[in-house]
């Protein structure tokens, strides 16, 4: 499967899709599989785009939180910031985002898909 194939199949799951947005769902689906082709099946394809979007959810939501912190940590007085309040803040904004992780996609039994029953097998 190419790029040009899987961001197809892209449009078709979300039609509204600006193209830079389709551009960064190739990106990330093909990064979820070994071999691209993987996601020729419908039901393989399902569950990498459902996958997919939980990452990107959980990416969004620690944004959001460091986002929120900081805001928070700007509005106090520099002299009342502890360094435990740093170490935390950085431990955070160092979180790779490979380590929202999740089966490979390649071992679930497309049956079991279609039935909603997500277990690798």
């Amino acid at each position: 499967m190419t790029c040009a194939e899987l961001a197809a199949r892209i449009e078709l799951l979300q039609p509204d899709a600006l193209p830079r947005d389709v551009a960064r769902m190739c990106l990330l689906l093909a990064n979820t599989v070994p071999d691209l082709s993987t996601l020729r099946d419908e039901a393989r394809l399902a569950v990498a785009w459902l996958h997919t979007g939980w990452r990107l959810q959980s990416a969004a939501d620690q944004h959001a939180a460091m986002t929120e912190e900081l805001e928070r940590l700007a509005q106090q007085d520099a002299s009342r910031i502890s360094p435990d309040q740093v170490r935390v803040l950085n431990e955070r904004l160092l979180v790779p985002m490979n380590e929202f992780s999740y089966p490979d996609v390649t071992l679930w039994d497309p049956v079991t898909v279609r039935e909603g029953i997500f277990i690798a097998g």
